[in-house]
């Protein structure tokens, strides 16, 4: 399974009587890169300007790092912003560190960066979709029930919509 912000994982999927697929995760770590005519826009990460003081802004205890950068704990982001892509800057002496959020589709952005003092870090979104508030409840709502796995996800494809829920 891919979304545009996590690929993977790998599903076995089983084919009942009445045509629709249903699967879990396998324990194999995998990744697809999808062909040229199936990629999606990239996210225009060069072209935002993450200080952007015409952004609104905002502030979060919620580091970004560990739930965009791990197998895991991404996933339920990417259910939740599937036409999202992300990048994460390393601090240099020329910039803080920063992680980004993107969206092609409607042109929202989010950038998270540790604040000037203090331990909070502040979180700066523009666009119609507020996509760092999208991200952080998406991965609260995964810590409230328990990280699951990505093996407790269970999908299934019907011909008229796809879905992945916890068991």
């Amino acid at each position: 399974m891919r979304t545009d912000l996590s690929s993977g994982p790998l599903v076995r999927f089983v084919v009942g009587d009445d045509g629709a697929a249903t699967g879990h995760a396998r324990p194999e770590r995998v990744g697809f890169m999808s062909i040229r005519a199936h990629r999606a826009a990239g996210g225009g990460f060069a072209r935002i300007r993450w200080d952007d003081p015409s952004a609104d802004t905002t502030a979060t205890d919620l580091e970004p790092w560990v739930p965009l950068l791990d197998y895991e704990h991404c996933w339920p982001i990417a259910l939740a912003l599937p036409s999202c892509r992300f990048d994460v800057w390393e601090k240099t002496e020329d910039r803080a560190g920063v992680a980004l959020l993107a969206d092609p589709v409607t042109g929202s952005w989010a950038s998270v960066t540790y604040a000037e003092t203090g331990d909070r870090l502040t979180v700066r979104q523009h666009g119609p979709r507020r996509l760092w508030d999208a991200a952080e409840h998406a991965y609260r709502w995964w810590q409230h029930h328990g990280q699951p796995p990505l093996p407790a996800w269970r999908w299934r494809i019907t011909p008229d919509q796809q879905t992945c829920t916890l068991d």
